[in-house]
């Protein structure tokens, strides 16, 4: 390679091998965005990892990763997953760019181990980076990505340049999706690539495939409100709920509902059967960062004590999501896990209601898939048909006026499920086009 024209040579060494009855699927790539500001003096500064932003995990820019000719052993002469391509960040003689930017790259592969094994391995291989690479594992007991920094490939440092073999056994969680992150960086123009990696469970290699199979026994619960936003009237495609009443500058554009101070959207006819266990989500984009306070779905009693549960996004706690209820009867603040890092951008939030022990209310928020919150508080809010609303935009139907009551967000679509969604039929939900 010229110091000119760097290359950038990603190889992702997935050795096929039949499984038991742990699967994973193909793997993907997202080119992230782009290169970013990041002066240093050391190629692959694991400083750079601060800066990482890892896109949702069903949000745009995934595709699946291409493939490119080997030509290191094992696979040497076979086509393995990879690219190969010129490299954004400028380099070479005159390193305009060099140790000054940092670029991402990320790769994305789903393992689904049945609830009935026994983890005692979770292995990712992988040998080394140019100029850095870092391995994440997402699940519900680590929403946030667990990873070891012991592990980071880093160019310029043998100790972290030999084969490495990660171990997340201890991590890995059975009976649900494991989501395996690779987030790689380049800060110079005189190489780039990762090469040997692949995943092993209890000693079987994991061998990728088109879908892989989630099942569950538990029966979908049954969907009383739907909005896609298709027409300026915002009509709930069940029937159930009245055409929606815009309020100030609500409105309907472009296959979205826009909501912002003083501007919401509500309906407080209902025509549907009473209400206990329940699962809302809403498909959002947070536009304004700095308005707090309101909700991108509230299902509440439009009169009496006005109690109500809400998707409410940093009404306590700054760019932070929320189960909000009335005087906080069943709000839990969630802190980090439910920061959220990728505002003005589309995510899935989903929160499920369920009857639990001690006449609690089993709460738990989902970002993109991802379990981030779970907790029991507070009596289950029942809906008598006769008082119940919907709300975008303002967090509840109480007359009075609290001093953030608003969100400033585009929501694409959100529904309302009669019943409590599991994780994996949340996972696997997406918004209609």
């Amino acid at each position: 390679m010229n110091l000119i024209s760097r290359s950038f040579f990603i190889v992702l060494c997935l050795i096929s091998f039949q499984l038991n009855a742990q699967e994973a699927s193909l793997w993907e790539i997202n080119e992230g965005e782009g290169p970013i500001d990041f002066p240093t003096s050391d190629f692959g500064d694991q400083k750079a990892y601060e800066k990482v932003n890892i896109p949702p995990f069903d949000g745009p820019g995934w595709s699946l990763a291409g493939k490119v000719l080997s030509t290191e052993e094992p696979n040497k002469g076979k086509m393995v997953v990879g690219f190969n391509r010129t490299s954004k960040i400028a380099g070479g003689k005159h390193k305009v760019d060099c140790l000054k930017k940092v670029d991402f790259t990320y790769f994305k592969t789903q393992v689904f181990i049945p609830a009935n094994m026994t983890i005692s391995e979770f292995n990712i291989y992988y040998d080394w980076a140019d100029d850095g690479a870092r391995v994440y594992l997402f699940n519900s007991d680590n929403p946030n990505g667990y990873f070891n920094s012991d592990f980071d490939l880093v160019l310029g440092d043998n100790t972290k340049k030999n084969p490495q073999n990660i171990d997340f056994a201890n991590q890995a969680k059975a009976g649900e999706v494991n989501t395996v992150i690779i987030a790689q960086f380049d800060n110079c123009g005189k190489g780039n690539s990762v090469r040997g990696i692949h995943i092993k469970v209890n000693g079987a290699e994991v061998e990728p495939q088109k879908t892989i199979t989630k099942p569950t026994n538990t029966p979908m619960a049954k969907l009383i409100g739907h909005w896609t936003f298709e027409d300026s009237l915002g009509i709930d495609l069940t029937g159930n709920f009245s055409d929606l009443e815009m309020v100030g500058d609500a409105h309907v554009y472009d296959g979205k509902l826009k909501v912002g101070k003083d501007a919401f959207a509500q309906s407080t006819s209902y025509q549907g059967a009473s209400v206990k266990e329940k699962t809302l989500v809403a498909w959002v984009r947070i536009d304004d960062e700095n308005m707090r306070g309101g909700s991108a779905l509230t299902l509440g009693r439009v009169n009496n004590n006005w109690d109500f549960d809400a998707i409410v996004y940093a009404e306590r706690q700054p760019k932070t999501w929320m189960n909000g209820s009335g005087y906080y009867k069943r709000t839990k603040d969630l802190g980090n896990k439910a920061l959220e890092t990728n505002l003005g951008t589309v995510v899935k939030m989903a929160i499920t209601y369920a009857k639990g022990s001690n006449n609690q209310t089993d709460i738990k928020v989902y970002r993109n898939g991802v379990l981030i919150g779970a907790y029991s508080q507070g009596t289950l809010l029942s809906y008598d048909k006769s008082n119940i609303g919907v709300m975008f935009g303002k967090r509840h139907f109480w007359k009075g006026m609290p001093s953030n009551p608003f969100i400033d967000a585009s929501i694409d679509e959100a529904r309302i499920y009669k019943g409590v969604l599991t994780q994996e039929q949340i996972e696997g939900l997406t918004a209609e086009d």
